[in-house]
């Protein structure tokens, strides 16, 4: 990142050479850095430190309590420095600057930054990056100043999170903290949401004690699921900022986050937020058309359906794009009705269940039964009903074969079928009847 170009302090305000106060108070190490930034400070209150290094940052965090104007009064304690030897700043909740100007040796120099209402600002002083630049200062805050949270500690993660697979998680709604050890490097984490809304991974890229802007930057690339495939949202995190990786989920999910860095050895922090989001319960997989067929294993994810998440008509079980009986029920793989089975006697017995399949018969196994004799009648009137009943008997047995014909669904045809067979009996009685009584 290109470096800003600074003024002088005594360009921007008045320029006064006052020692340190006897009773300031001595600035806390390590602060080198916004993740490490000490405070909360307090109204009207002096605070010494020393940089030490020659690219070493001192950062501060203040809280406001409302409208006004937040001022830092600067003093450069050092002698025999380069004439811009130290460079105050005052920045924004993430680090961005707003208001900037560099003090000499021996000499005091402010800033004033007008404020808009309760929030949360950063002092940040440092050496302009010569040999001889830097050393002692102090400074004092004053304005509508008030207490506030510090930064806390980050929870260290393990160096084992290289790809979604090994991802580390879930994640909690705590403060982590982890490396990047070599250039390119990916670290892997993953989170549950427990419902929608809005939610921000803010990461902080803890560059410290290195050129300031080196540009070592960071890119965090949020994923739905545990997969690299689909991305959803990317920043890049630079070096000394809170930066913001904001998404609105719309419902519960799985996501994955990936850190990636372009330079060795670059230790980042970030945390999720909201913290009630998460949960540490694994959501159920993603629906997205609503018909009980999660869309890892349904087959028309986008349309609701019922054979195998796909449309299905006809109710058969073989969705609507390989059925070829669309509107009459059937059985795979087609989805067609099955054909009749055959009959060569005749008698309504498939040939399959006939224990006889070339002789007609009659019930349970489609064989001839043995009649008991019967005396001839000794009048012809006898053989005039027998044949009577023998017409009518086939007449019946054709309409019900007819309707075998004619039968257009499963049910109808099985329906048939069994009348036909009844009636096929009745016939063939019938008919051995005439025989005998006419012979």
């Amino acid at each position: 990142m290109p470096r800003n170009r600074w003024v002088l302090a005594a360009a921007l305000g008045t320029v006064l050479a006052l020692p340190a106060p006897a009773s300031a108070v001595p600035a806390p190490e390590p602060n080198d850095g916004i993740q490490q930034a000490k405070g909360p400070l307090q109204h009207n209150t002096v605070y010494t430190g020393n940089i030490a290094t020659q690219y070493e940052d001192d950062w501060f965090v203040v809280h406001d309590s409302g409208a006004g104007t937040l001022k830092i009064d600067v003093t450069n304690s050092s002698v025999n420095q380069c004439s811009d030897g130290l460079r105050m700043r005052i920045a924004d909740a993430d680090g961005g600057t707003l208001k900037n100007g560099a003090v000499a040796s021996g000499n005091t120099g402010s800033l004033s930054q007008p404020l808009n209402g309760v929030g949360t600002y950063h002092v940040r002083l440092n050496g302009t990056g010569g040999t001889n630049c830097g050393g002692n200062y102090s400074f004092k805050p004053t304005g509508p100043i008030t207490t506030g949270p510090v930064p806390g500690a980050a929870e260290g993660t393990p160096n084992t999170g290289r790809a979604p697979a090994s991802a580390i998680g879930p994640l909690e709604g705590k403060l982590y903290g982890g490396r990047i050890d070599s250039s390119s490097e990916a670290d892997w984490f993953f989170f549950y949401t427990n419902g929608g809304g809005s939610f921000d991974v803010v990461i902080t890229n803890s560059a410290v004690n290195t050129p300031f802007d080196d540009g070592c930057t960071l890119e965090a690339g949020l994923f739905a699921r545990a997969s690299d495939d689909n991305r959803l949202v990317r920043i890049s995190a630079y070096d000394n900022r809170h930066n913001h990786l904001r998404y609105d989920g719309p419902a519960p999910a799985h996501y994955s986050l990936r850190i990636v860095g372009d330079c060795a050895n670059d230790d980042y922090r970030f945390r999720v937020e909201p913290a009630s989001i998460l949960t540490s319960t694994a959501p159920p997989p993603p629906d997205g058309d609503g018909d009980g067929f999660h869309d890892d294993v349904d087959r028309c994810a986008t349309v609701p359906g019922t054979a195998d998440g796909c449309p299905d008509a006809d109710g058969d079980g073989v969705a609507d794009s390989s059925d070829r009986c669309r509107t009459t029920a059937g059985v795979p793989p087609d989805g067609c009705p099955p054909p009749a089975q055959p009959d060569r006697d005749r008698d309504g017995f498939a040939d399959g269940a006939d224990r006889c399949p070339t002789v007609a018969g009659v019930a349970p196994d489609g064989c001839p039964r043995a009649a008991a004799p019967t005396p001839r009648p000794t009048v012809s009137a006898a053989c005039t009903r027998a044949r009577a009943r023998r017409d009518r008997a086939k007449a019946s047995y054709d309409r019900a074969r007819a309707k075998v014909r004619r039968a257009r669904t499963i049910r109808s045809l099985r329906r048939w079928s069994r009348v036909r067979a009844k009636r096929r009996t009745a016939y063939v009685a019938a008919r051995v009847r005439a025989r005998r009584l006419c012979a």
